[in-house]
């Protein structure tokens, strides 16, 4: 980030390092910042765009020089390979910021309560840990994954799964999903529906 806070507004640009190259992302919008970076070189920001209400904050992805508008409200916390992402967003209802998730182009709620909900991070199966509650009575929350029946976290339960599940009991070694090493020990769970095991 770039910040020059001696004008009014205040102005910023998102840039990114690579191969010992600074490239400036962002040109001619309102205050981007917050971005998120994954694996994949996509990063996820937050800018603003002008409403008859005013100024509203907005979530875009930038990918490969090109820069998407994903919704018309929130800030990106963190972001998977696989474009899930915490948001936060401002209730002006309550004066809180509370907690979404962005997955398959669409939004879900998370949380909804009179407490300050954010500073959220993702892992590249979905889960969630944020921040929650109000100075000093805060703490850390967390939404982890039911059991599904899924291996490799695809959205689909199929064959591949069957596979895992199979070798989670009966295999040698680990099984190596889509997203990498499954370790029998501890994401067996995800597939074990009846927890019997």
């Amino acid at each position: 980030m770039r910040f020059e806070f001696c004008v009014s507004p205040w102005t910023s640009e998102i840039m990114m390092w690579s191969d010992g190259e600074i490239t400036q992302l962002t040109e001619n919008l309102i205050e981007p910042n917050a971005p998120a970076i994954n694996n994949l070189g996509q990063i996820a920001f937050t800018s603003k765009e002008p409403t008859d209400e005013g100024l509203q904050r907005t979530l875009k992805l930038w990918e490969d020089g090109t820069i998407e508008q994903l919704s018309d409200w929130g800030s990106p916390m963190d972001i998977t390979d696989d474009l899930r992402m915490p948001i936060i967003r401002w209730h002006s209802d309550n004066g809180t910021w509370q907690v979404w998730y962005y997955r398959d182009r669409k939004f879900l709620q998370i949380t909804d309560d009179p407490r300050w909900n954010r500073g959220a991070s993702i892992n590249e199966r979905g889960e969630i840990a944020w921040m929650a509650g109000n100075f000093p009575n805060s703490g850390i929350k967390y939404m982890r994954l039911i059991r599904t029946g899924e291996a490799d976290f695809d959205g689909h339960i199929d064959l591949k799964d069957a596979a895992a599940f199979q070798n989670c009991y009966t295999g040698e070694g680990d099984f190596d999903g889509t997203v990498g090493g499954f370790d029998r020990l501890c994401d067996c769970r995800f597939l074990d529906l009846d927890h019997d095991r």
